[in-house]
């Protein structure tokens, strides 16, 4: 598709503002990686936000998505106050599909971000706040 969206995934209007201060990724069990996201309410209004969670692959050999939504985490966070959500970001959700129609592990380097709606430019500009984004090396965890 080349055309770009009016209205990008996952965008809605709120009665706050939220800022994405961080994302850091742990190791934890089974593989799997906890992405923890700090979020914060610049607003006035104590309110709830739906915390989206987006991979993306780098360097492989084929073509994937920009990005791909994995998961999402509503959280209520209280005016002027943050919230820590932690996501899990199984082995399966990093791996990909090849032009064989395969679910593989990818050899890539996969960004990690964490947003209010969907991670591109027209987000920004519809007053969405920015996103937050880390990488993952490789087949880290797998």
């Amino acid at each position: 598709m080349e055309e770009k969206p009016l209205y990008p995934f996952g965008f809605g209007l709120s009665y706050t503002q939220f800022e994405y201060e961080s994302i850091k990724l742990e190791p934890s069990e089974n593989g799997n990686i906890t992405a923890m996201v700090h979020v914060k309410n610049t607003g006035k209004r104590d309110a709830q936000e739906v915390v989206q969670l987006y991979l993306g692959w780098n360097g492989v050999a084929f073509r994937t998505p920009l990005q791909a939504l994995k998961a999402f985490e509503r959280v209520t966070i209280a005016a002027g106050q943050s919230a820590e959500v932690r996501i899990p970001i199984t082995p399966a959700m990093r791996r990909v599909v090849d032009p064989e129609g395969k679910s593989v592990d990818a050899a890539a380097n996969i960004e990690v971000i964490a947003a209010g709606a969907c991670p591109i430019e027209r987000s920004i500009q519809l007053g969405a706040a920015h996103f937050v984004s880390t990488r993952l090396a490789g087949n880290a965890g797998s």
